[in-house]
Order: C-alpha cells, then sequence, then structure tokens
C-alpha cells in the first residue's frame, strides 16, 4: 500500500509529535480487535527537519486477510490514522478508511499461495483454507465506506 499524508493548519512549532499508523478493527457485536500492521512516530526534531510544506510517503505491505467487510453483526475496517500531538498536551487523530478486498479467482481454481518449507503442514494447511475461503467468498469484498473524522 502506498500513501501519502500532510499536516496542514498548524504551525510546526506547535507540534510535538506525529504518529502515522496503518491498521484493521473490528465494529459490532462481540470483542473488538484492532491491530496495527505498519507504525511511524516523528518526534519534534524530525518534524523541524522534514518541515510540513511537502506531502510525506507511507508504504508498507498489507497481508492477506482479514478483508474488508460489512455485516449485520460486525464490521472489519482497514484505515491510515494520523494522530497528532501538540505542545500544549492536545492530541488530534483522524482516520481515513480504504478497502482490502481479495482478488477475483476464475470459477474452478483457487488462487496460488506459496507455503513455507520449514513451517508445521497442518497449521500451513489450516491457514491455507482459510485464506481460499476469504479469497473465494464474495461476501467478503463488499465494499463500504466510513465517515472520515477531520
Amino acid at each position: 500500500m502506498r500513501a501519502r499524508w500532510r499536516i496542514g493548519r498548524v504551525p510546526v512549532e506547535q507540534l510535538q509529535g506525529v504518529e502515522v499508523s496503518v491498521l484493521w478493527h473490528t465494529d459490532g457485536k462481540g470483542d473488538e480487535d484492532l491491530s496495527v500492521i505498519h507504525f511511524e512516530r516523528y518526534e519534534r526534531s524530525d518534524l523541524l527537519r522534514l518541515g510540513l510544506a511537502e506531502s510525506k510517503s507511507l508504504q508498507c505491505t498489507l497481508p492477506a486477510a482479514p478483508l474488508s467487510y460489512r455485516g449485520h453483526l460486525m464490521q472489519i475496517e482497514w484505515a491510515v490514522r494520523v494522530r497528532v500531538f501538540l505542545t500544549d498536551g492536545r492530541d488530534i487523530a483522524t482516520e481515513h478508511p480504504f478497502l482490502v478486498v481479495g482478488r477475483p479467482v476464475a470459477a474452478g481454481t483457487q488462487p496460488s499461495v506459496s507455503e513455507e518449507a520449514d513451517g508445521d503442514s497442518a497449521a500451513d494447511s489450516e491457514a491455507l483454507g482459510l485464506l481460499r475461503g476469504l479469497w473465494s467468498t464474495s461476501r467478503f469484498a463488499r465494499p463500504f465506506t466510513r465517515g472520515v473524522k477531520q
């Protein structure tokens, strides 16, 4: 995944730090889960050196699962979260949602996933079966949008 982010409307002198993360979380019935896939922190000295005039790039590799999902009882939502820490002690966070969907699989075929030679074959087989089920089940590829907090 590649994205760009930028802080506007706040002078760099008022910033204590910035955290940028890529994450997914569940909403709905039952326990809520959250997993941070990528995390970057910029301290005040980094921000003063880099400045805020230009946008910053973000790049990370997303896992094959979980895919974005919006059901009646639960949702799986992916987002880039930018959290700004101000010198007066306040912090502001915003999330920018995005979709993670499976690649289409031709009818009658299975997606190819290379198995690790040194892994536990039963666990690998179970994980591979789960991934195949996720990729081939259309209900996991339903798009959704989430309101962006600004």
